[in-house]
């Protein structure tokens, strides 16, 4: 490794006047006053004044004779959440809780910005179980803070690196944000894929260059004898077929000539509630909950189950099987997820199962379409 020409290697309580943390005695707070700072305060490098607790002036008076914090010092916590840091604002005056150590660093050897990134390098760099105090680190003492060892540079190139790292972290942070523009404009990109899809725009080429596709027509009667045939392997009773009058037509896109608009109903042997009966943290089988489906697909953490063979029975999930949330807020009412059959898993009654028939509809076929704008906007 290149020699640094003009570093060294020193100790924070060499490059420091006093180390020192705040009162160890809980003040008497008062409603307004002087801010009173403690671990809670200190976020984002920043000394946060919004929910602070405040002391009346004269004890501030007393607590700044031993610990007075001054623009320009160095703050960092010490128990709690440890290593959080902030340079001292111009102003307001404060005063601090035992939580937070004051380094009052010589500026004409150290800018406190050097020190700051200094501090995080090294906390970010250490095994803090093993190399401070042993075991858990619960506190960062003030005899460590002394003794941890940074690398000093000349105070021109002190300047440099802080410079180079603003930049690298300005660039950084813009990068995150147009990572999450890009992210929010794939899910706009997504819902017009999806809408395209089910207006019939994706396939109008693929279309053109099939011979004997079936009419609308056609689809109703295979609707209607699939349907049946379903029913009566089932024992269960369906409705017929009833097609969507003029006015409800009215309101919906256009779709070609060979598609046709029908509710879900018409082409499942209908929908049905999950269990309701009270889970357990152990089991047989797997009881999959609206947490369960995470970007249209089942997330098998944090996972409840149940014994109850009766239940089983009834709520047994098949490959296939489509999913979807009842209830929420509006924006994951409606979360779809297939069941792939990862698991022996039944589903609990916040989740909503469609009996779909396979030989009419494909289940990403179905589960796309749920979570297409069409859907969200005309419900069934």
């Amino acid at each position: 490794m290149k020699e640094k020409v003009g570093w060294i290697e020193t100790e924070l309580g060499q490059v420091c006047s006093k180390i020192v943390d705040g009162t160890h005695h809980t003040p008497e707070y008062t409603e307004t006053g002087i801010p009173f700072i403690s671990v809670k305060d200190i976020y984002n490098e920043k000394v946060s004044f919004r929910n602070c607790r405040h002391v009346s002036y004269e004890t501030h008076r007393e607590l700044i004779k031993r610990c007075c914090p001054e623009p320009n010092d160095l703050l960092i916590t010490k128990s709690g959440t440890i290593g959080r840091m902030a340079i001292v604002p111009n102003k307001p005056e404060f005063s601090l809780f035992v939580s937070v150590a004051l380094l009052k660093n010589y500026k004409s050897t150290i800018y406190s910005k050097f020190l700051l990134y200094s501090l995080e390098n090294y906390l970010n760099s250490i095994n803090i179980s093993q190399d401070i105090k042993g075991g858990l680190l619960k506190n960062f003492h003030l005899e460590d803070i002394r003794i941890t060892k940074i690398n000093l540079a000349p105070l021109p190139e002190q300047r440099a690196i802080i410079s180079k790292i603003e930049l690298l972290f300005s660039e950084l942070d813009n990068g995150i944000a147009n990572l999450k523009l890009a992210q929010e404009q794939l899910k706009v990109y997504r819902q017009a894929v999806l809408k395209k899809a089910f207006e019939g725009e994706l396939t109008r080429k693929w279309r053109k260059q099939q011979t004997g596709l079936p009419d609308a027509g056609d689809l109703l009667e295979q609707i209607c004898r699939e349907r049946e045939k379903a029913a009566k392997a089932s024992g269960k009773k369906v409705k017929p077929v009833k097609l969507l009058t003029e006015e409800e037509l009215a309101n919906l896109n256009r779709l070609p000539s060979e598609w046709h608009w029908v509710k879900i109903g018409d082409i499942t042997l209908g929908v049905e509630y999950g269990t309701s009966a009270k889970s357990k943290e152990s089991g047989d089988v797997v009881v999959l909950r609206m947490g369960n489906i995470q970007n249209g697909q089942f997330d098998w953490n944090d996972l409840v189950y149940t014994s109850d063979k009766a239940e089983i029975e009834k709520y047994l999930l098949r490959k296939d099987d489509v999913l979807f949330n009842r209830t929420n807020s509006p924006e994951l009412v409606g979360k779809t997820a297939i069941y792939n059959g990862e698991k022996t898993a039944i589903f609990a009654g916040y989740l909503i199962r469609i009996n779909q028939l396979p030989i009419l509809v494909v289940a990403d076929y179905l589960n796309y379409f749920l979570n297409c704008p069409i859907a969200k906007i005309n419900g069934n």
